[in-house]
């Protein structure tokens, strides 16, 4: 499994467990209202809770799936430039619409079973579109809209914040400060005064939009979270170990400038332009925890932020698309990159020096 498919299965999981747990609360309001009664109204269909549980519970995971993989691989990306209760409403609209197909095709399935007829025997096919025609179904389609409204409200949020921080809130792992090894890039748009300049502000957002999502892939392929957006500068930051594992915190940087590449005469055709970049690696002890009252945030607070930020800045002083720390490089397994030593500098705020080496491919 790829770390794109591991990423978007994790992504898969709040569709599948809304699904889940609104098809337990739905079997335990049927237990509810139906009682002791050994057919379901309408249908006169055999109940049995124990067979309802399975089949409930089983085709929820099976619809959440589904509307998750469709709403992660397609709808999502249709939809990003409508407002967000628009496109939560039509899309909610449009999986409603195709989960009462599959219930219909499964409650016809079910019933021809119980009768031991044909799927095609008017006997269950007139018997499913009694109940899909009565009111009790309605309130079944009210109930499946809030739950679907649900799950895609929860992913827009997700998406918002950022699944770190999503995580967190429900865990309460940063309601108490925690002390972290933690690598981080600062990854800075070359000449993006004169680009922004250049564009207009409205065209500028497009263009900064769209760079940023190029990056997307080459930092969930090497396990990095995005930490900030800082104007045209993008904050990434990887937990020791994944970013250490197969030099993932440089791949990331290779694998972006490579993305940019393959759609560098897209760029230059839409804007005019094609952006470049120039990017900083170190690593340190930070403290992680949340932040602010009416607002809250997940902050990173520490020396090796401060540091980072220097050692980009000092790029294009050194002619250097790329640098890393010497206390990076030294974690670093061996790789297919060299390391240019750029020399010894006094970083300001800082009483050591700090060696420098611009990293490049073999």
């Amino acid at each position: 499994m790829t770390k794109r498919q591991h990423w978007v299965l994790l992504k898969l999981l709040p569709y599948v467990l809304i699904s889940f747990l609104s098809a337990i609360v739905y079997w335990l309001l049927e237990i509810g209202l139906l009682g002791d009664n050994a057919t379901y109204p309408y249908t006169n269909n055999i109940y049995n809770p124990g067979y309802s549980l399975i089949a409930v519970t089983s085709m929820a995971v099976l619809l959440g799936a589904v509307l998750g993989t469709i709403e992660e691989t397609f709808f999502k990306a249709k939809f990003q430039s409508r407002s967000f209760f628009l496109k939560i409403t039509l899309k909610t609209l449009i999986y409603i619409s195709l989960l009462i197909f599959l219930l219909f095709v499964q409650s016809l399935i079910l019933t021809a079973i119980n009768m031991n007829k044909s799927v095609f025997d008017a006997m269950p096919v007139n018997t499913v579109l009694v109940f899909f025609t009565n009111l009790t179904f309605l309130g079944v389609v009210v109930y499946i809209s809030s739950m679907v409204g649900l799950g895609l409200l929860t992913s827009e949020i997700i998406d918002f914040l950022g699944i770190d921080v999503v995580s967190s809130f429900f865990t309460g792992k940063y309601n108490k400060s925690v002390i972290e090894e933690r690598i981080f890039m600062f990854l800075d748009m070359k000449g993006s005064t004169t680009i922004a300049e250049q564009l207009g502000h409205e065209k500028h957002y497009e263009f900064i939009n769209e760079y940023y999502g190029d990056m997307t892939n080459a930092i969930i392929e090497t396990k990095g979270r995005i930490y900030q957006y800082v104007g045209d500068e993008i904050i990434i930051s990887w937990n020791l170990e994944d970013g250490l594992k197969n030099a993932n915190c440089i791949n990331c940087f290779f694998l972006i400038k490579k993305a940019l590449q393959i759609k560098k005469n897209t760029y230059e055709e839409k804007y005019g332009v094609s952006p470049a970049f120039k990017a900083a690696l170190h690593y340190g002890k930070v403290t992680r925890g949340q932040v602010g009252l009416i607002k809250k945030e997940l902050l990173f607070t520490g020396d090796v932020l401060n540091t980072t930020a220097r050692i980009q800045s000092l790029c294009k002083e050194l002619n250097a698309d790329f640098l890393v720390s010497d206390t990076l490089r030294k974690l670093l397994p061996n790789s297919e990159f060299d390391f240019n030593n750029k020399g010894a500098f006094s970083l300001r705020g800082r009483k050591k020096e700090e060696i420098l080496l611009e990293i490049l491919p073999k």
